[in-house]
């Protein structure tokens, strides 16, 4: 009930409707509104204020993906993945209203950024996906529904360029109502040329959506075992480590970093001389511009690998083969088959060679580094890792002059945020003396403003009593005090140790 002065007597207010009867602002109705919206329908809520944030055609391009959907153990080919996630865009509006859906196959194709003449390759693609049994959930993340095992599509038929298909009743619930999800952005998606590296883009903007981070993101270490299940590898695949992280790892890595909008780099747990699990930091691009014209260039399906590089990229990608030794035939022929982030890659190994007196003499080098990934020697940093360096001794740099000025809030957020992109013995050092100094200067201020309000007889008791312990400690300080009395600084070390006491005593009565 409103207090009387809320309301008006006059005739005519009473007239108005109620709502307007309230001392609201319209922003602050509004914002009433909003917030009774998101508490009661968060799922539409977010909706509506992605597409109001993100705008545009770039909202109508993000897919709400649920976390358990892209932790899955799979044997997905990179197409069926991308098909899998189009079609789920596609029909997410009417996901528990409609039980069948449709998509003309050209727009399919067209979202995928690939040849309409491929509908045979599309068709083989959705078709695997309705017998393609995926493990749901395999990290236990989402906590509110237990581990499933489902096919993608319940159902799928073709006919007159329309594809039909339907998602299991179960499916549907769990994927139109996610409590933790990945906003994908299918226009990063149509760039990726590998199984492993989408994979890897999804789980990590699903770890950055997760934990709500704008920067950087750590995710929980992981066996190599659960590592493989999420890449979908069969047991014998990749066997050895070493295998695992040049073909898999540190080529997923290098193809995230090249096409998508996120940095990932990864970290290594180790029991003894083994690698027993792993982990990734990820964040987002500060600047991130999409390829314009995408999917206007050529594609590639052959193996179920869509490789699509704009006719810009692919220009600028041969020319700079040729510039190191491949023919003008090789170095069409390789921009054509190979994704352009593993080019760029292994463009920079062979800069790397070439500086350090060890250029390859020929041109089929190019084939054999990648066909086969070749890893560069120790020593090779990417640009990726040489831009976290200078930012790594930008922040310590920072950190050290916070310091310096007795600033040591900032001197610790600037340590910890060097510590994120590598590690140093420096600013550890720094960030452990940064925090002694701030408990110091925090003690500090506690001493003095507790001596501050002592009256002039009890600083005198105070120095009474300091000088009492003074003769109990004896030695230095004892020294001290007989030659320059209570300007001795054991003195006020003595002074300062009374006072702290004092302070924790009325700490504890106050508990």
């Amino acid at each position: 009930m409103l207090p009387r002065s809320f309301h008006y007597s006059c005739e005519h207010e009473r007239a108005r409707p109620r709502w307007k009867r309230l001392p609201l602002s319209a922003p602050a109705f509004a914002a009433i509104v909003v917030i009774y919206i998101w508490w009661h329908f968060p799922v539409r809520a977010f909706s509506m204020v992605e597409q109001i944030a993100v705008g545009g055609r770039s909202a109508d391009e993000i897919l709400k993906k649920h976390t358990g959907a892209v932790h899955i153990a799979n044997r997905l080919t990179l197409l069926q993945r991308k098909c899998s996630n189009v079609l789920l865009h596609n029909a997410f509006e009417d996901l528990l209203t409609e039980e069948k859906h449709q998509i003309r196959i050209a727009d399919l194709c067209d979202a995928l950024g690939i040849s309409t003449n491929n509908y045979e390759t599309i068709k083989d693609a959705i078709r695997a996906l309705t017998g393609t049994l995926i493990e749901w959930n395999i990290f236990g993340r989402d906590r509110k529904n237990e581990w499933t095992v489902t096919s993608i599509l319940a159902s799928a038929r073709f006919k007159d360029g329309i594809c039909e298909y339907t998602y299991s009743p179960h499916l549907r619930e769990l994927l139109y109502n996610p409590n933790i999800f990945a906003r994908l952005n299918l226009q990063v998606q149509r760039g990726f040329g590998s199984k492993h590296a989408i994979t890897l883009w999804e789980f990590l903007v699903s770890e950055l959506c997760v934990r709500r981070a704008d920067k950087t993101v750590y995710s929980d270490f992981m066996l190599i075992d659960q590592f493989r299940e999420l890449m979908g590898l069969d047991d014998g695949e990749y066997a050895q480590f070493r295998d695992l992280n040049r073909y898999v790892i540190k080529a997923a890595i290098a193809e995230v970093n090249a096409v998508s909008d996120i940095e990932a780099e990864v970290e290594y747990k180790r029991e003894g001389r083994k690698v027993v699990a792993l982990r990734f930091i990820a964040r987002r691009k500060e600047a991130f511009q999409l390829p314009l014209a995408l999917g206007s260039g050529e594609e590639d399906l052959s193996e179920g690998l869509v490789s699509i590089t704009t006719p810009e990229k692919r220009a600028e990608l041969v020319q700079a083969l040729v510039q190191r030794q491949a023919s003008p035939d090789l170095a069409e022929t390789l921009v054509r088959d190979y994704p352009p982030a593993l080019i760029e890659f292994q463009i920079e190994h062979y800069d790397y060679l070439r500086e350090n007196g060890k250029e390859p003499q020929s041109g089929g080098w190019w084939k054999g580094a990648l066909k086969e990934n070749w890893q560069p020697p120790r020593g090779f940093k990417s640009r990726a890792e040489r831009r976290a360096e200078q930012m790594h001794a930008q922040l310590v740099k920072q950190a050290r002059r916070a310091f310096e000025r007795r600033e040591y809030e900032d001197a610790i957020a600037f340590a910890e945020s060097s510590l994120k992109l590598r590690t140093s013995q420096e600013a550890q050092q720094l960030l452990t003396e940064a925090k002694k100094a701030l408990v110091s200067a925090e003690r500090q201020k506690a001493i003095d403003a507790y001596r501050a309000t002592l009256s002039d007889d009890e600083l005198i008791e105070l120095e009474a009593e300091a000088e009492q312990r003074i003769q109990q400690k004896g030695g230095l300080y004892l020294d001290g005090f007989r030659r320059d009395g209570t300007r001795s600084i054991f003195f006020g070390l003595v002074i300062d140790e009374i006072l702290v006491e004092r302070l924790q005593r009325m700490m504890t009565q106050d508990k």
